[in-house]
C-alpha cells in the first residue's frame, strides 16, 4: 500500500473525512468513528503544530495551509504536511489551518469540538516542551514587540494564549513535575485503549488523564 497524497483542504470536507474515518476504523479495529477520530487527531494535531512551534523558536513564522500537501502513511496516520507558508501572524494562520479540520472531524462523527481542541492543547504543550531549550528561549509575541523568555511551559502558554486571542476555544495547558522533569498533564485522551480485540487491547497511555493521579505519577516515575 503506497502513501496517499491529497491537499489538506480535502480533509476539511466532512464527507471525505467520514470516508477516511470509516477506512481507518476498519484498518485499526476501532469500535467506532469517534475513537478513530480521537486517535487520528491526536497524531495529526501534533504533526500540524510541531512545525510552527519549532520554526518560531528559530525566529521564523511559517505554517502549513489547507492547500499544503498531506501525506497519509500506509498505517493510516498523517505522516507529512507541506510546504509551510511564511506568515505575519502564526497564531491566526494556525487557527485557519486547524479549525476547518476540527469542524470536519466533529461533523463526520468524531468527538465534540471541545474534545478535539483539548487534543490540540496537549499537542502544543508536548511540542513546546520537546522543542524549547531547558535554559530558556526568547520568543516574539504576535504583536511583534513584546518578548517572552522561558522554557517550554512559557512557549506553550504563549501559543495557547495567542490562539485564544485569535478565536480558538481550547483549554489552557497544564503541566506537572515528575522526578525533576516537566511533563504535560494531559486534558485529553486519544482512546487508543479502545482499539483492537479485547484480548489484544492496547493499555491506556502512561500519561492518560483517565488514570488515577497516583497511578499516573507512579508510572511516569517508573515505579
Amino acid at each position: 500500500m503506497d502513501p496517499e497524497h491529497e491537499p489538506l483542504r480535502a480533509l476539511a470536507d466532512p464527507v471525505r473525512m467520514r470516508a477516511l474515518l470509516d477506512a481507518r476504523t476498519a484498518l485499526w479495529g476501532s469500535p467506532d468513528p469517534r475513537t478513530t477520530a480521537s486517535l487520528w487527531w491526536y497524531a495529526a494535531s501534533w504533526l500540524l503544530v510541531r512545525g510552527p512551534i519549532e520554526t518560531r523558536l528559530r525566529g521564523g513564522a511559517e505554517v502549513a495551509t489547507l492547500d499544503s500537501n498531506a501525506v497519509t502513511a500506509p498505517s493510516g496516520y498523517l505522516s507529512d504536511v507541506g510546504p509551510a507558508t511564511p506568515t505575519d501572524d502564526a497564531a491566526v494562520a494556525l487557527l485557519e489551518l486547524l479549525a476547518p479540520l476540527v469542524d470536519a472531524l466533529a461533523d463526520a462523527g468524531g468527538p465534540p469540538r471541545r474534545v478535539l481542541w483539548a487534543l490540540v492543547t496537549d499537542s502544543v504543550a508536548n511540542c513546546a516542551l520537546a522543542a524549547a531549550p531547558r535554559d530558556g528561549v526568547a520568543v516574539t509575541s504576535r504583536d511583534g514587540v513584546a518578548v517572552t523568555s522561558g522554557d517550554g511551559v512559557a512557549v506553550a502558554n504563549l501559543w495557547v494564549s495567542e490562539l485564544h486571542s485569535a478565536g480558538a476555544a481550547l483549554p489552557t495547558p497544564r503541566f506537572e513535575v515528575v522526578d525533576g522533569r516537566v511533563l504535560t498533564r494531559r486534558s485529553s485522551c486519544c482512546l487508543i485503549y479502545r482499539v483492537g480485540p479485547r484480548e489484544h487491547a492496547v493499555p491506556m497511555c502512561t500519561s492518560c488523564p483517565k488514570r488515577h493521579p497516583d497511578d499516573r505519577h507512579a508510572r511516569l516515575s517508573g515505579n
